[in-house]
């Protein structure tokens, strides 16, 4: 029996907790509760490591508690670039 290592588009949504929302003129957002993998894999992405680091584990852990306290929500795909190409660490130092 073969297995694919990869995961489709819609499964990379439902992991990360991908929605469809409507902005206030009506049009579609995608917003979702953590970086989809095609943002993870970008050329700009600050963040990209080919390892776990210490400081992912940190931050995993603090967004989990944050969404679970309410005070996160989920972002658009122009929120994470930003905040993957590493400007959020800049000014958080």
């Amino acid at each position: 029996e073969l297995c694919d290592d990869g995961l489709t588009e819609y499964e990379a949504w439902i992991v990360c907790g991908c929605y469809i929302v409507y902005t206030t003129q009506m049009q579609k957002s995608i917003v979702s509760w953590w970086p989809l993998p095609s943002r993870w894999e970008c050329e700009d992405n600050g963040q990209k490591l080919d390892y776990w680091s210490p400081f992912n584990e940190y931050w995993y852990e603090k967004r989990v508690k944050d969404i679970r306290s309410g005070v996160m929500k989920p972002e658009t795909n122009l929120v994470w670039r930003s905040w993957l190409k590493g400007n959020h660490f800049a000014r958080t130092l």
